[in-house]
């Protein structure tokens, strides 16, 4: 019970719109593509865990390629409004994972 509490201070819904976008291979043989994508978003709302940023900063979010398009049909693009819950222990955190997203 314990640590279903803790992951529930920890979970983080945000709503944003998508302000960059960069799509990058991390696989370092060169023979196996492997994407990994990473999305700036400004958010306009933020349930859960409260983070102490500064409210014109954007999020960053990293998620790979084939997990999002498991979740999603298609990539997001720059204008998209998206919704993505995440989890943090930091109260400043440089980057966030995804476990869900989906448009808004």
């Amino acid at each position: 019970m314990e640590k279903q509490e803790s992951d529930n201070n920890q979970r983080l819904i945000i709503r944003g719109e998508v302000k960059f976008i960069d799509r990058g291979n991390i696989d370092k043989s060169g023979r196996n593509p492997k994407y990994q994508i990473q999305i700036n978003l400004a958010p306009t709302s933020i349930e859960g865990r409260k983070l102490s940023s500064d409210s014109n900063s954007l999020l960053i979010f990293l998620i790979r390629e084939k997990e999002i398009l498991e979740q999603i049909d298609k990539l997001p693009i720059v204008g998209d409004n998206l919704i993505i819950e995440s989890f943090s222990i930091e109260e400043h955190p440089r980057m966030l994972p995804i476990k869900k997203i989906k448009f808004q």
